[in-house]
């Protein structure tokens, strides 16, 4: 018969032996807390510095360019005679000239250049058209405008390299004005 041999039975303990306390565990968990408490915190209080240094900025700005202001009305100003009648004239001239000429401007035209001459009241107008008629429409309307001194057509062509039809014209127009009706 077989032999019987005895396995050796291992000695099981489920008996728990004393664990350790789990107060290292607590204080590193609490250390954690605290420095990510700091670190919030300094993140806060670095944003608010931020907002507080945008704030200031934004006010010396403003100081400066209230100070350049202040300065530039406070120099003294031109004492020269023909230096002031000359920014006096440029001051008063162009604007009736540029109210008269948009009073008779038609949507149809596009302006692509405008000369203006103090000495001699001259106006040279280079423009764009849809056809020929707006041009002369518009040359027939400061005709007839007492502010606008002989206006007279220079030159007309047809402009070659444009993709619609009919083939718009561009004109330069010439005139002089007067100051006051």
């Amino acid at each position: 018969m077989l032999s019987r041999r005895r396995l050796p039975l291992s000695r099981l303990d489920f008996q728990a032996t004393g664990r350790r306390s789990p107060w290292l565990g607590l204080l590193l968990c609490a250390l954690a807390a605290a420095v990510l408490l700091d670190q919030i915190a300094r993140w806060q209080l670095a944003a608010e510095q931020g907002r507080a240094l945008q704030t200031e900025a934004a006010r010396l700005a403003a100081l400066q360019q209230r100070l350049a202001r202040q300065q530039a009305a406070a120099q003294p100003a031109p004492r020269d005679p023909r230096l002031l009648a000359a920014q006096a004239k440029q001051a008063l001239a162009l604007s009736p000239v540029l109210a008269a000429l948009e009073s008779h401007w038609q949507p149809r035209l596009a302006l692509l250049k405008l000369d203006l001459s103090l000495e001699g009241n001259q106006l040279a107008l280079s423009l764009e058209a849809r056809s020929l008629d707006d041009v002369l429409a518009l040359l027939a309307a400061l005709a007839s405008d007492a502010r606008f001194v002989q206006p007279k057509l220079l030159s007309y062509a047809s402009k070659q390299d444009a993709s619609v039809s009919p083939k718009p014209i561009q004109a330069t127009l010439e005139m002089r004005w007067e100051a006051a009706p």
